[in-house]
């Protein structure tokens, strides 16, 4: 014969799991946690957690929620995301993007023209004007190169990119003005402001010097009349003349 349930449950666990669950749950929590979970999940989280984890998860999920976090990250992400956010990044990167902004910006903002962070252009870019000009010139505040240097990265509206190898030429043009004087110029002066267009406007109109429009073999070339350092090409810059097949500086032509 089956042995009843009994109504209440023994003092003593049983050696062996009863066939069929007891009808009402004990009032303390067992001392060591149970080899296999229960087939069935609890209805109500319990009120201490287990001091460590199962060795295996359950069968199914929770009906409600854990009251406090978990301390570290799950091995297999959730179906549905969490409704606070982790204490603790995720150490990889999630498949699909956030349905949100983030809390905090990135370390290092990206340089969306070049498509790679402001900082790694600058190292990039540093690096090849390091074997171009002298490295402590290039590095020392209140040089021409230096000044160029910076004007390059942080004002030159123009975004060249480290990978666009006419960069060490802008430079090279940008270190001729600061070292001549540039901004005392009687015209071609750069703008005042670099991203300002009226002020950009009013500069080129202050420029007025072209140079011959051809090359020594008697070739067009590509000038302009633009105010030094303004956000356009350098091949424009009033005095400039640069080959049509590419676009390499021919020679600098001022008036006397």
């Amino acid at each position: 014969a089956m042995p009843s349930s009994s109504a209440v449950p023994s003092l003593m666990p049983s050696l062996k799991p009863s066939s069929e669950p007891s009808v009402m749950p004990t009032l303390l929590p067992s001392s060591k946690p149970s080899d296999v979970p229960s087939f069935m999940p609890s209805f109500e989280p319990s009120s201490i957690p287990s001091s460590k984890p199962s060795s295996e998860p359950s069968a199914m999920p929770s009906v409600m929620p854990s009251s406090l976090p978990s301390f570290g990250p799950s091995e297999v992400p959730s179906l549905k995301p969490s409704s606070g956010p982790s204490f603790m990044p995720s150490v990889t990167p999630s498949i699909l993007p956030s349905l949100k902004p983030s809390f905090m910006p990135s370390s290092s903002p990206t340089f969306e023209i070049c498509g790679i962070s402001k900082d790694d252009r600058r190292f990039a870019i540093t690096s090849t004007l390091k074997t171009v000009s002298d490295p402590v010139a290039l590095l020392t505040n209140g040089t021409a190169q230096n000044t160029a240097l910076e004007w390059l990265l942080e004002f030159d509206a123009f975004n060249i990119c480290p990978d666009d190898p006419k960069f060490v030429q802008r430079y090279i043009m940008a270190v001729f003005y600061f070292s001549t004087g540039g901004g005392s110029w009687n015209e071609c002066n750069a703008p005042s402001n670099f991203s300002d267009p009226i002020n950009i406007g009013q500069a080129n109109a202050s420029c007025s010097i072209f140079a011959d429009g051809f090359d020594v073999f008697g070739r067009p070339t590509v000038l302009g009349s633009d105010a030094w350092l303004s956000p356009s090409n350098e091949c424009f810059w009033g005095g400039l003349a640069c080959s049509q097949d590419t676009l390499s500086v021919d020679r600098i032509e001022f008036g006397k």
